[in-house]
C-alpha cells in the first residue's frame, strides 16, 4: 500500500511542477498558495493551543508538522529543524 501512495504522490508532484513550468507567473502563484496555506495552519494550531478547537493529538501533530515544514530556500537555506509558530 506503500508504493501506491508514492506512486500517487510522485504523480501529483509531477503534474504540479508541469503545471508550474506551463505558466510564467506559476512559481509565484504556487509560493502563494504556499504561504496561504501555511499561515492557515498555524492560525489552526493557535486555535488548538488556546483551545478554541480540539484536534485529536494525531491531527494536531499533522498539522503541526505540515504548519512547520516547506522548502529549505524559503528558511534561508538551513538544514535545522524548522521554527514553530509562536502560540
Amino acid at each position: 500500500m506503500a508504493a501506491t501512495s508514492e506512486l500517487t504522490e510522485d504523480a501529483s508532484l509531477t503534474r504540479l511542477v508541469n503545471g508550474v513550468m506551463q505558466s510564467p507567473d506559476g512559481g509565484a502563484e504556487l509560493l502563494s498558495a504556499f504561504d496561504r496555506q501555511r499561515r492557515a495552519l498555524r492560525l489552526v494550531l493557535e486555535a488548538h493551543a488556546r483551545g478554541a478547537v480540539r484536534l485529536p493529538d494525531s491531527i494536531a501533530r499533522t498539522v503541526e508538522r505540515a504548519a512547520a515544514s516547506g522548502p529549505r530556500f524559503l528558511n534561508g537555506g538551513s538544514r535545522s529543524a524548522p521554527k514553530q509558530a509562536a502560540s
